[in-house]
């Protein structure tokens, strides 16, 4: 998903008339119809790499069957006789050789997705006033036939939408909002329900280049939260707000350290955006060996909480964090609510306790003379063997006159997000395709 995102983004607005490689995609859209009752229909594997084709070049083609003369028609010649103004998805099947034409909607998603949410993410993005859409994230749906793209809408600017592609440029576009929604040339998108995997990836590059010397230092990155009493009714759910304050604790280490996260939209499912640097909240703080990173969200409002506030809590042993690597996921609040965040536990030293005598620095030793290898210590006199002496000589290092064998470096990997084991309430959905 990362490395299919990458290719979305670097198409800019200048570039999308380009069709994509397909060599770069990790598996191809699938295309369904729609019938008059709401059931979508999957095409065949023949008839989707056939309308892929004229996606990318926006010409209507006719489809193979037999005895019916069938027409998949794109952009803006998505219409008939009886559809006058192309759909949200800009994509129609024509029965010419029918009475009255009937036509049907037909959507083009990604691999895996579920087109009946994606439908209705489309029709619920078009019912939503231009005013709500600043700080969300959007997947947009391309007019000419280019890639799909991520995006984080920024603000408007005047009757359309700044918004910023994963390259970092930034265009402004109309998007197919409540008020542009006779506007031919808008753009249809659909709401995410959390940032795509690029705003992870840049929130762990920004906070590398920022990163100092310092001992000890927890980085923090808030990016969407799942607040609970979620009802299912929008105008309800959409009345929810999260707040977030986070400090860390230890006996014996007095920190004053904390700070505050507000949701940058209201709604049971939101994301969190600074709203002076337009980027996910991003928190540090001196954190020892032995504290605990711990997160207090505040649900109020909306849903089945009426006017009550529900408080969760999240607690994060430092300890059982990989030091000096990044961990991206979904944690578990104790009220049954979640967070995404990124954790950075920079171990540059050891925390001593307030009073504790400090230590001598060690002697120096005598080095050796350049080109004299360190004389090796003695080999440990031979014992009776025993009954452990499997277990036991698995746990103990070599010896250091027995060279252990070289090992291959390891490749590069993600951050892994292994430390979730042992975290309280469990993981889910860690790094999802959006």
């Amino acid at each position: 998903a990362r490395h299919r995102s990458q290719h979305k983004g670097q198409q800019s607005r200048a570039t999308q008339g380009q069709p994509r490689d397909p060599t770069t995609m990790a598996a191809d859209p699938a295309y369904y119809h729609r019938d008059g009752s709401g059931t979508f229909h999957a095409y065949d594997a023949a008839t989707n790499a056939l309308l892929e084709e004229a996606y990318r070049t926006q010409k209507t083609c006719r489809l193979p069957v037999r005895g019916m003369h069938l027409e998949v028609r794109f952009g803006a010649k998505a219409t008939s006789d009886r559809v006058a103004v192309p759909p949200l998805s800009r994509i129609v099947q024509v029965n010419c050789g029918a009475q009255n034409t009937p036509t049907r909607v037909v959507l083009r998603v990604e691999a895996g997705e579920d087109p009946a949410a994606v439908y209705v993410a489309l029709g619920a993005a078009a019912d939503t006033s231009e005013k709500k859409l600043r700080h969300r994230y959007a997947r947009l749906v391309a007019l000419d036939g280019s890639a799909e793209a991520d995006v984080h809408i920024l603000r408007r600017e005047g009757a359309a939408h700044r918004c910023r592609f994963e390259d970092g440029s930034e265009h402004v576009l109309s998007l197919r909002c409540r008020e542009r929604a006779e506007d031919p040339h808008a753009r249809p998108f659909r709401v995410l329900a959390e940032p795509p995997p690029w705003v992870l990836d840049q929130a762990a590059e920004r906070a590398a280049a920022r990163r100092g010397a310092e001992t000890d230092m927890l980085e923090v990155t808030v990016f969407a939260g799942r607040a609970v009493g979620a009802t299912g009714d929008a105008e309800k759910d959409a009345a929810v707000t999260i707040k977030l304050k986070a400090s860390v604790a230890l006996p014996g280490f007095e920190t004053k350290h904390s700070a505050k996260a507000v949701a940058a939209y209201p709604g049971v499912t939101c994301a969190f955006v600074d709203a002076a640097t337009c980027v996910p909240p991003e928190l540090s703080f001196r954190a020892p060996s032995g504290a605990s990173l711990v997160i207090t969200a505040f649900h109020k409002g909306g849903g089945l909480l009426g006017r009550a506030t529900a408080r969760g809590v999240l607690t994060v042993p430092l300890d059982v964090l990989k030091p000096d690597e990044d961990s991206t996921g979904w944690l578990k609040l104790s009220d049954g609510g979640d967070l995404q965040l990124r954790l950075r536990w920079c171990r540059n030293g050891a925390f001593v306790p307030a009073g504790a005598a400090p230590q001598a620095p060690p002697p120096a030793e005598a080095q050796p003379e350049a080109g004299e290898a360190p004389p090796l210590p003695p080999r440990p006199p031979a014992r009776e063997p025993s009954v452990d002496d499997e277990f036991f000589d698995a746990q103990a290092p070599p010896s250091p006159a027995d060279p252990a064998p070289p090992v291959a470096a390891a490749p590069p990997r993600r951050p892994a997000p292994a430390f979730l084991g042992g975290i309280q309430g469990q993981a889910t959905k860690l790094r999802p395709t959006p």
